[in-house]
């Protein structure tokens, strides 16, 4: 379907109905998949979000279906200096930070060679761009009175994945290095940081990848497609 909150009339919901009205959530690769579900379901609760996407063409769509409730940030979370713009454009756009979510990330078709073109970007986007990230997010929450960041990391990070090992190791780094900041943090912040771990999910991510990688993972485990 396309990358609009109004296709399930989320824009004409309005705001004081939801448990995040006022609140102002930035996600990461939010444009498509995982990214875009979340994006819906922070709208329909009452949530202002800031959604950062390579994809210009399907986060613009989003923005202009969104009833001004959506701000889009055309970019790759790479570059330097990009996840401090993201939450400046925040700032600037909605006055606030309340959730930030590091959602975007890679796997590739290649993925069983695991080539060092291939794996050296899979680390620098599932995982140092996480870091990045989150300590953004961190250092303008505490300053601010507190919030949650919540890292997309994955089942293959918990379990091994012997179809993909490095990406297996960027989302074990990221619930570890997520456990280890909120033991950091400690129980008396006013700042959460969560790992959410999804399982195979039938996302347009998962498409690239061969028809026998596919029907592999879809036969031990299938959740309902996402919105690509």
């Amino acid at each position: 379907p396309p990358a609009s909150p109004t296709d399930t009339g989320f824009a004409e919901r309005g705001e004081g109905m939801g448990f995040l009205d006022n609140k102002v959530a930035v996600v990461t690769g939010g444009a498509s998949g995982i990214g875009l579900a979340t994006v819906r379901l922070f709208l329909e609760h009452g949530a202002r979000v800031v959604v950062a996407d390579l994809d210009h063409e399907a986060g613009k769509r989003l923005e202009d279906g969104s009833g001004k409730r959506v701000v889009f940030v055309g970019g790759d979370v790479r570059e330097r200096g990009f996840l401090a713009t993201l939450l400046q454009s925040a700032v600037e756009s909605f006055g606030r930070v309340d959730v930030w979510v590091n959602n975007a990330g890679v796997a590739f078709p290649e993925m069983l060679e695991e080539t060092k073109k291939a794996w050296r970007k899979m680390v620098e986007i599932n995982l140092c761009a996480v870091i990045e990230g989150t300590q953004i997010a961190l250092e303008w929450m505490e300053r601010h009175g507190g919030g949650t960041v919540i890292q997309m990391a994955s089942m293959a990070g918990l379990l091994p994945a012997a179809l993909a090992p490095v990406y297996s190791a960027t989302k074990a780094g990221t619930v570890y290095y997520s456990r280890s900041t909120a033991a950091r943090l400690g129980p008396d912040s006013a700042t959460r940081v969560y790992s959410v771990c999804p399982v195979y999910t039938d996302t347009r991510l998962v498409t690239q990848y061969p028809q026998h990688v596919v029907d592999s993972l879809a036969a031990t485990q299938r959740h309902p497609p996402l919105p690509t």
